[in-house]
């Protein structure tokens, strides 16, 4: 059993006008306190934890505390984020300085200290910009109640004070109706937090859900080469998504930033997840891939070629394969791409002369046969270490 965790986002458009402009002034608000408990931290005049009181935490344009603190752990998740990058950055310019002092022998003092000797202070060296911000609400600051007109609403506990009632915060009623994708968790656990953000001028809610599912115990493998021609082909000889190449063709083609592209952009996506969703994975128990890192970085291909090359959805389809998998129970198996384009999955025979665009043509024991679903042979065993056979084919599948 694992705890799978999904969430679904709401539009709101029933709200009105008035409780827009508070939410508005929210994210305006949320977004000063935010870049300046940043600069605080970063600059040492604020402390760096996980958790801290409200009382500790100066007021910008928050007054409400719990508001304060979840401003807080936002900010220190966005600083925690970027330590790593940081901390490699700096390293890495250390050790290009160190190099440079070293060989024109300079600055013998800093010649003799480590890298840990030297105290640097990874904080300051941070640089965010806060480009979108995220308002979560905990437990505590929202609750859900059954709606006339509409499925529920949320009633959500804003960072002002109610002038009308003393020590009390301003509350808003959220309506919100369920959709399409929603529905699918209804059997699902609602956890008790929910999450406004923008997207553009537009103004969401998100909800999670979470639920255990059980893990496959029994089922057969399957294995998937993952192309650009050819969407997916697996180790059965079935291809999937052959009509994505014409929409890579058309992209490649388009002026960026149109709203013909942006279109064709989202069109591409819809139609990645529609293809995976519907290919047929309820009797599998491993599905193994190829694990493919900066396929695209340093390649010898042609400038021409190269701008095809970046619609390739490659790390898009591998993620909408791992979030079927956490809910339909079968394990992904991620193998060393090393020769399954070269070997022969017939005789285990490497020739790399033996691919010739999309036909595998085996010199040794003469197998002919689609050269993605060659490959997809091979990649199903080095997952599985089954010993395959395949059958001749004398055309393209």
């Amino acid at each position: 059993m694992s705890i799978v965790t999904r969430s679904s986002q709401h539009d709101l458009k029933l709200t009105n006008i008035t409780k827009l402009d508070i939410l508005n002034q929210m994210f305006v608000d949320y977004e000063l306190t935010l870049d300046h408990y940043i600069k605080m931290i970063t600059s040492g005049k604020l402390q760096f934890k996980k958790y801290l009181s409200s009382k500790n935490l100066p007021t910008i344009t928050l007054e409400s505390t719990k508001h304060k603190e979840m401003c807080y752990q936002l900010v220190c998740q966005i600083i925690k984020s970027n330590l790593k990058f940081t901390t490699n950055k700096t390293f890495t310019r250390y050790k290009k300085i160190y190099t440079y002092f070293n060989k024109k022998q300079r600055q013998i003092d800093f010649l003799n200290k480590r890298y840990s000797e030297l105290n640097v202070n990874i904080l300051k060296r941070i640089k965010i910009d806060v480009k979108s911000v995220k308002i979560p609400f905990k437990y505590d600051m929202f609750n859900v109640k059954t709606g006339n007109h509409f499925d529920y609403f949320i009633r959500i506990t804003t960072p002002y004070r109610d002038l009308t009632t003393k020590n009390r915060y301003h509350t808003i009623n959220i309506p919100i109706n369920e959709h399409k994708h929603s529905l699918k968790y209804s059997d699902w656990t609602k956890k008790k937090y929910v999450e406004l953000f923008k997207v553009n001028d537009n103004i969401y809610l998100k909800f999670v859900y979470e639920k255990d599912l059980p893990a496959k115990t029994e089922g057969n493998s399957i294995a998937f080469d993952c192309g650009y021609k050819k969407l997916l082909s697996d180790s059965n000889g079935l291809h999937y998504g052959v009509e994505l190449f014409d929409i890579y063709q058309q992209l490649s083609k388009m002026q960026r930033g149109s709203k013909n592209y942006k279109q064709r952009i989202i069109h591409k996506n819809n139609e990645i997840n529609r293809i995976i969703n519907e290919i047929p994975l309820h009797d599998v128990k491993d599905v193994v891939v190829e694990m493919l890192k900066k396929v695209k970085n340093k390649s010898k291909l042609s400038s021409k070629l190269m701008n095809k090359m970046q619609y390739w959805a490659y790390k898009q389809v591998m993620r909408k394969l791992v979030s079927r998998s956490e809910i339909e129970g079968f394990n992904v198996i991620f193998v060393d791409p090393a020769y399954t384009s070269q070997t022969c999955s017939s005789c285990q025979s490497i020739d790399k002369s033996n691919r010739n665009g999309e036909i595998y043509h085996c010199k040794t024991c003469n197998l002919l046969i689609d050269a993605d679903y060659n490959a997809a042979i091979n990649i199903l065993h080095k997952g599985t270490g089954v010993p395959l056979t395949v059958k001749d084919m004398s055309c393209l599948s």
